[in-house]
């Protein structure tokens, strides 16, 4: 068995998996979310045991698009699922190397950004319109205020009070305009 080498850290999702004889590649992708660094890496297990449930395995976790980690135990290599599910692989050798994203990848990032920038502006629509709706309802009350403030005099406890009452709201309106 070959010595250990460092594992990529972090979350990853599989991306691809395909063998030939014995070799198993497992392509494991970051996610490329906005901020992060989209990064892939290709793991290659050399005369691997229990072939065929192993590759099912795998396939079922490419399919559920559920992060993985990966890390060593022992000889063998660990892909955990979110959900706590292990995947042993355990081969004759392994061997791994970063790779640049591919084209299957780059297209899903680009579907997981737009759907993330489509979540994005719909919460800014929304909260627009709440931001408005509360700037509606200050003015209103600005309004009665004033309104309310011309049957008191402007030095009279009442008169004071509603002034102080009508600068407040003025001054939470120019907070919603920066």
């Amino acid at each position: 068995m070959n010595s250990t080498f460092d594992l990529p850290s972090g979350e990853h999702f599989l991306s691809a998996v395909s063998l030939t004889a014995d070799d198993l590649s497992v392509r494991l992708a970051t996610d490329y979310h906005s901020g992060s660094d989209g990064t892939a890496y290709e793991l290659l297990a050399h005369g691997l045991h229990r072939i065929e449930g192993t590759v099912h395995q795998l396939e079922r976790l490419k399919e559920s698009r559920e992060y993985v980690y990966v890390y060593w135990r022992e000889t063998q290599i660990i892909l955990e699922g979110e959900h706590g599910d292990e995947i042993h692989l355990e081969a004759t050798s392994f061997s791994a190397k970063s790779a640049a994203p591919n084209l299957e990848e780059l297209r899903s990032a680009l579907g997981r950004s737009r759907l993330e920038y489509e979540a994005e502006s719909n919460y800014s629509r929304r909260t627009t319109a709440k931001l408005q709706h509360v700037r509606d309802l200050l003015v209103e009350q600005a309004r009665r205020i004033e309104i309310k403030a011309t049957s008191h005099e402007p030095n009279s406890a009442a008169g004071v009070l509603y002034e102080q009452q009508v600068q407040f709201i003025e001054r939470l309106l120019r907070e919603t305009d920066a």
